[in-house]
């Protein structure tokens, strides 16, 4: 009997508007297979988001890939608050932060989500205090 290889998970982070701007028809195709797509995690929202409230904030889209194919898009961007000396790193959902985003979670194609998690909690947990000092997840679900 011969096994047949999955190829191996990994995560890949667009830090730029114009990454952003290539990441359309990734995005699009995902959302058309996606098991929670809603408005609210469509390319035209989170890009539109970006737009209006990006400013400030550094991006932080990590695609979640299985091989070349993209099976998960999490959208973040980084904000440094501070008071004199003081700052904290926070990591946040694109998204928050403002009432306009009802709903907030990645987009996840249909059967991955637990692959897809457990992705962006490994990659989450090697980046924790390099990038940034706090991390706000919302929406995360097992099921």
């Amino acid at each position: 009997m011969r096994t047949i290889e999955k190829p191996a998970l990994h995560c890949e982070e667009v830090t730029t508007p114009a990454g952003l701007a290539q990441l359309r028809r990734v995005w699009e195709s995902l959302f058309d297979e996606a098991e929670a797509a809603t408005p609210f995690n469509s390319w035209h929202w989170m890009s539109t988001w970006w737009d209006v409230f990006g400013h400030g904030k550094e991006l932080r889209v990590i695609l979640i890939r299985e091989g070349d194919r993209v099976i998960g898009i999490a959208p973040f961007y980084e904000r440094c608050y501070g008071v004199g000396p003081l700052r904290v790193r926070v990591l946040r959902q694109l998204g928050d932060g403002s009432e306009l985003t009802e709903l907030q979670g990645a987009l996840i194609a249909r059967g991955r989500r637990s692959d897809v998690v457990a992705q962006l909690s490994d990659h989450f947990r090697r980046r924790c205090g390099g990038c940034w000092d706090v991390l706000i997840w919302q929406g995360v679900f097992l099921f």
